[in-house]
């Protein structure tokens, strides 16, 4: 298996596009945290909590680009309006 690295990790955040700025997760900042743990992905998108629900097709998408990486066994995103 092939080690996944938080870099590669961001790298693959960085094509998902929030459509309602035409600009990706990582460029905005909102990438909080990742953790990378024996395959397993766990992302924290910091968010601002009035776009919270509107958001929720954006999280799916990070999840669904990191899962599609080599050697992911699972991604889960969550959304914090907390810094």
């Amino acid at each position: 298996m092939v080690e996944i690295s938080e870099s590669a990790v961001r790298d693959v955040l960085d094509t998902v596009i929030d459509p309602a700025t035409g600009r990706s997760v990582a460029a905005l900042g909102m990438i909080g945290g990742i953790a990378v743990r024996a395959g397993h992905v766990a992302i924290t998108l910091d968010v601002d909590p009035s776009r919270g629900t509107a958001l929720e097709p954006l999280r799916q998408a990070c999840e669904q680009a990191v899962r599609s990486m080599p050697s992911v066994l699972s991604a889960t995103a969550v959304m914090t309006s907390e810094r």
